[in-house]
């Protein structure tokens, strides 16, 4: 029986109008989407979403 991805799970599908904001490299891999249409404003309607916090130098402590 095939596993399915994270990104299946999720309800990704390909061609979903998508916008990225500072999503590491591994966690793109870690997903395992689709090939997406993706949008490089935020405007307009999508079909998913993902924003990864950049942490500030004084939140390392």
């Amino acid at each position: 029986m095939a596993q399915r991805t994270v990104s299946q799970k999720m309800g990704v599908k390909e061609g979903s109008r998508a916008h990225l904001v500072n999503v590491p490299a591994s966690v793109l891999d870690a997903l395992r989407l689709p090939e997406l249409e993706l949008s490089g404003t935020l405007s307009g309607k999508f079909d998913y979403l993902d924003v990864a916090r950049v942490p500030r130098p004084s939140d390392r402590g």
